[in-house]
């Protein structure tokens, strides 16, 4: 007799136990705001990379099929090599100290977002990185103030760019300087 209602309520037990956990994860799911996963913030500080030359296209070997930035500044032509900004975090921000009027370039990798800052009479003010914020954009620090990579606020003036190939910039721009990250 024992074995006639044992193993169905054994069994049943788990039914019920899978049933309120699926319940709990749908509730779970239903309260977050965006409906999709959480995302926690993570906070650290980095400085990125910093470059004080960049070499004259005319020497290097780049594919003429390879992305790239091109950024006029002070009417000197400039150009980055998007691949260069992949691989680490620290690579996303560069500071391009290379001519009288330095440059700043950000590249989220997660939204896809590339800013460039600087060209102007001013000087820069100490941009950094500072983590990842909860929407999963990169957090650049200006002077310590903490800004979205996608904020329209950011007390810094942008650069117009070229998002474009290699072939294309060096054959509308012969005498460019280029950084291609390699070392």
């Amino acid at each position: 007799m024992l074995r006639n209602w044992f193993w169905p309520a054994f069994f049943g037990s788990f039914v019920l136990a899978g049933m309120v956990g699926a319940g709990w994860v749908t509730w779970k799911f239903l309260q977050s705001p965006t409906n999709g996963p959480r995302y926690t913030e993570s906070k650290f500080v980095s400085e990125g990379t910093v470059v004080h030359t960049l070499v004259a296209g005319k020497e290097q070997s780049i594919p003429d099929t390879e992305p790239i930035l091109g950024v006029m500044v002070d009417d000197r032509p400039r150009a980055y090599v998007l691949q260069a900004f992949s691989g680490s975090v620290q690579r996303s921000l560069l500071h391009d100290n290379s001519g009288e009027n330095p440059v700043v370039v950000s590249c989220c990798g997660r939204t896809m977002t590339i800013r460039v800052f600087g060209g102007g009479e001013q000087p820069l003010p100490m941009i950094q990185l500072g983590g990842w914020r909860a929407d999963q954009t990169q957090e650049l620090l200006v002077n310590g103030q903490s800004h979205s990579q996608k904020s329209e606020t950011l007390p810094l003036s942008e650069l117009p760019f070229e998002q474009t190939t290699w072939g294309a910039w060096k054959t509308a721009h012969p005498e460019t300087r280029v950084y291609t990250g390699r070392e």
